[in-house]
């Protein structure tokens, strides 16, 4: 296991956690499950890509949970996006790193 293997994991848990306060909100909370689940096969891959998209996105669900930040799926739906956000770029920021460093060990091997 990588060490960017960890904030994967987290990365996946908080995306759980995200879609299940979502699916807490009723109806319009189930639209908002949409692009997440679109998400979810590369999120599963573990796609850079696809994270560093994640985290651009994630920023509307923080904020439309701070609107809502008088109900209790709100504050959560909140919280699991900052979460979300902060493991997407861990994310991102240790696989590319690793990636380099693969990259250094074959270029020194030649």
């Amino acid at each position: 296991m990588t060490p960017s293997r960890i904030p994967w994991l987290l990365n996946l848990l908080l995306v759980a956690g995200t879609l299940a306060s979502l699916a807490a909100a009723g109806p319009v909370g189930w639209f908002g499950m949409i692009p997440l689940v679109a998400m979810l096969p590369w999120l599963l891959r573990a796609r850079r890509y696809v994270h560093a998209l994640l985290s651009m996105v994630i920023v509307l669900y923080i904020g439309v949970g701070l609107a809502f930040r008088d109900t209790p799926a709100g504050m959560a739906l909140a919280w699991c996006g900052a979460g979300v956000f902060l493991a997407a770029i861990a994310f991102v920021r240790m696989s590319a790193t690793e990636a380099r460093r693969a990259q250094a060990r074959e270029g020194s091997a030649l």
